[in-house]
């Protein structure tokens, strides 16, 4: 099985995670490719709502997309997060569960990653994908880089400060340096930050491309904004409300020219 069909898989009961680590150079994630879909389901939207913050996007924009409070994102992705078998809830969400969802969103090079069946259990799929920190070492100080090994690991920072032999302070000290140089605020957010400098991003608007809210394609779209005006921030990340931009570094909307759509 691809890494692309895990995604579909793991949403319609058929595959289960039984198990997800790490080593020095992978992140692993186990997989029972013939599970019997469980009797109360998670819903299409809950579903979509986990894979929308497993791509980055912030739990304020998925409330607003969906039209729900932001405890209603925790809530519904928590459930269907249980539901696919991982375990550590959203803190600690498996590097290649966010990658599955990358892929389903058309990123091509994470698709085609393969699982290997287990010598033991033939209905166990093990899925590696190496580490994918070093795509930043070069923008790190060690203390940073050794937070976020940590921060993807799903270690929590009382973990990280004894094996790192630091103190909490300085863990979360370092990890919120390193969140500022690579403009990220949450971990699902640098996951996806960095799957992309590797492998590409998810096509564009790919997370709601499924959504029973969306609306008919448009003739024009807003232009791409070269700054907020409100905090003149210029390295945003800016996400399209289809009416508005929303600025991650404010959390404050605006609106740019209309262009034609391409």
């Amino acid at each position: 099985m691809k890494l692309v069909d895990l995604w579909a898989r793991l949403s319609d009961g058929s595959a289960r995670i039984v198990g997800h680590g790490n080593s020095a150079l992978s992140f692993h994630l186990m997989v029972d490719v013939d599970a019997s879909p469980k009797r109360h389901s998670p819903e299409q939207r809950q579903w979509e709502i986990l894979r929308a913050l497993l791509l980055g996007t912030s739990p304020m924009v998925i409330a607003m997309d969906h039209c729900v409070s932001t405890s209603t994102v925790t809530s519904a992705s928590s459930f269907a997060l249980k539901a696919s078998g991982a375990t550590g809830g959203l803190r600690a969400v498996p590097v290649v569960l966010a990658a599955a969802a990358h892929a389903a969103a058309g990123v091509a090079k994470l698709g085609e990653v393969v699982g290997a069946h287990s010598v033991a259990d033939r209905r166990v799929t093990t899925f590696l994908l190496p580490r994918i920190e070093p795509e930043v070492r070069n923008r790190l100080g060690a203390a940073e880089l050794k937070a976020i090994e940590f921060c993807l690991e799903g270690q929590t920072t009382a973990h990280a400060a004894v094996h790192a032999d630091m103190t909490s302070q300085a863990i979360s000290s370092a990890r919120a340096r390193a969140f500022r140089k690579l403009g990220v605020t949450r971990r699902l957010e640098l996951i996806s930050f960095l799957l992309g400098a590797r492998y590409g991003v998810p096509l564009r608007g790919a997370e709601s491309e499924a959504s029973s809210h969306q609306g008919p394609s448009r003739t024009s779209v807003l232009s791409q904004p070269d700054e907020c005006p409100h905090c003149t921030s210029k390295t945003g990340p800016f996400r399209d409300l289809k009416s508005a931009w929303l600025c991650h570094a404010c959390a404050r909307t605006f609106t740019t020219p209309e262009v034609a759509a391409v």
